[in-house]
């Protein structure tokens, strides 16, 4: 009896091996194939192999063109990526090139405190390196809580550039948020200063939300005129009326008011729709669809961007622009840059439906 359970048992473990796809063939398309074939590989790779497939995927990035592995850094930073340190300090250090570094640095950046700082201190202090590749490595100093740190983000960030015209962003790669409090605190708290250090004022306008309408205050009473359009794009990109609504009421937006009246749409849908963007406690395994969160393109002649808009990923992967705004004249063609399949995202293994704000230049 016992040797036929075993047999049995054999036999069934055999079965279900043979189910699996080859892994090896999966990597090949994941890395050469088309974009179709390649989010095929990956959802194969996720779907039978969980965990280990996630981390042929993580052992794959260098191996992708630079566009996808911008994408697939979105893909990942959503979840605990800390049980695959190891292969992403071997993706840093046998980075082909900067985006590659850039990548690595961001997802490594989410580590927080418990990874080593030496990681990322010699890309920091290597001023020869791009502003955005010592900003990311800068995004993970900044995980400590140390002001010092603080000190030293906020003077590199003096020479980064965001323009939504153009689309570059130097801090496209730095793992920054608000929830990061000592940082956004500090940054902040610079603005109630006339003489607000450059970085200080990006920074905190890069992370403000709703809520920080002291933000908009405080830059507004300076009379930083220039800084209307940045102020404006982020009101639309936080989905924050309330903030559009204090420029319209300030004097120093006098001239811009026809501008901020353009913006209120956008931001007002936006607003309605956040509470559905992809965010899951890191717990439940969340990886999202592989989109181009920004895509290329050219900005109006007024100095906005051409479009802003949410999309969604339907549980099968197919895409779809449910809210889409050009507010000052762009001709962003969302759906045409976006394409319209992918892999799903994922929470607990299982895929869902998600939600993912746009914006193109």
């Amino acid at each position: 009896m016992l040797v036929r359970f075993f047999a049995i048992a054999l036999c069934m473990t055999t079965f279900c091996l043979g189910q699996l796809p080859d892994r090896d063939a999966l990597v090949k398309k994941l890395v050469e194939g088309s974009s179709s074939d390649s989010d095929f590989a990956t959802q194969e790779l996720i779907k039978h192999f969980q965990m280990g497939g996630l981390r042929t995927v993580v052992r794959n990035l260098n191996r992708l063109p630079d566009e996808k592995k911008i994408q697939y850094m979105h893909v990942l930073r959503h979840m605990d990526l800390f049980r695959f340190r190891n292969d992403l300090n071997a993706n840093l250090i046998e980075a082909p090139n900067d985006v590659a570094r850039m990548v690595a640095l961001r997802l490594l950046a989410t580590f927080g405190e418990r990874l080593n700082p030496e990681i990322f201190e010699p890309y920091v202090a290597n001023e020869e390196n791009p502003i955005q590749l010592r900003l990311a490595a800068m995004s993970g100093l900044i995980q400590a809580q140390r002001p010092a740190a603080y000190d030293r983000f906020v003077e590199i960030a003096e020479k980064a550039t965001f323009d939504p015209i153009t689309g570059q962003d130097d801090f496209a790669f730095a793992e920054i948020s608000a929830e990061n409090r000592g940082f956004f605190l500090y940054t902040k708290s610079k603005l109630e200063d006339k003489k607000a250090p450059l970085g200080a004022v990006m920074v905190s306008i890069y992370l403000a939300g709703p809520r920080n309408d002291d933000i908009y205050t405080n830059l507004l009473d300076q009379r930083r005129r220039k800084l209307i359009p940045l102020l404006i794009d982020r009101a639309i990109l936080a989905g924050a009326p309330n903030l559009l609504e204090l420029m319209a009421d300030h004097k120093t937006c006098r001239k811009k008011v026809d501008d901020i009246k353009k913006a209120m749409p956008a931001a007002r849908a936006i607003a309605d729709l956040k509470k559905q963007f992809f965010k899951h406690e890191i717990q439940q395994m969340p990886i999202a669809p592989r989109l181009d969160l920004r895509p290329k393109g050219s900005g109006t002649e007024t100095g906005f961007r051409s479009a802003y808009g949410v999309v969604k990923v339907s549980d099968a992967g197919e895409i779809s622009v449910v809210e889409s705004f050009s507010p000052f004249g762009g001709s962003g063609d969302l759906a045409g840059k976006i394409g319209n399949k992918t892999f799903p995202a994922f929470v607990d293994w299982q895929p869902v439906e998600s939600y993912f704000l746009v914006a193109t230049p």
